[in-house]
């Protein structure tokens, strides 16, 4: 497949993300996680859930912008930068943030008697998640540090 190709593919996957990202918070997340006798009208913690669930989305959008900027490197046939390097530990230290920020969410809410019990299994799949999108970040940028040594070297050899 062709840089350019590739780099379409991305977009295109990125945006489905940002799409699918939206409706989740706007649609399934607002009435996910409250005990059934719970009152379905707006009350504090109705509303301080939704506001967490947008506060903790807000970094997997800031990632997902610094994605397309890795993206669009690949479409430039430029893979291998010490940038894009950055931008993937950037992505990782953001996944780390939103994930410890999720946990003290889920026990907040949790303690607060807000969260419904069945709710606790997802929300700890999503730590793993995260950490495990912190975990291939990390890694990836390693690996894209120590290509574009490898890199600079070939191209000073020659």
């Amino acid at each position: 497949m062709k840089q350019a190709a590739l780099a379409r593919w991305l977009r295109i996957a990125a945006g489905m993300v940002a799409v699918m990202g939206v409706v989740v918070c706007v649609l399934a997340m607002p009435g996910v996680g409250f005990h059934a006798d719970q009152p379905l009208e707006p009350t504090w913690y109705r509303v301080l859930y939704s506001v967490s669930v947008w506060i903790l989305a807000a970094p997997c959008y800031i990632a997902l912008a610094i994605f397309l900027r890795i993206v669009r490197e690949i479409g430039r046939d430029n893979s291998f930068c010490h940038e894009n390097a950055a931008r993937l530990r950037v992505i990782g230290i953001l996944a780390l943030c939103d994930t410890g920020a999720a946990f003290i969410a889920i026990i907040a809410f949790f303690l607060l008697d807000i969260l419904a019990l069945n709710f606790l299994p997802l929300g700890f799949c999503l730590i793993v998640a995260g950490l495990g999108i912190a975990v291939v970040s990390f890694t990836l940028s390693h690996l894209v540090d120590k290509a574009v040594v490898l890199k600079e070297e070939n191209d000073g050899t020659i």
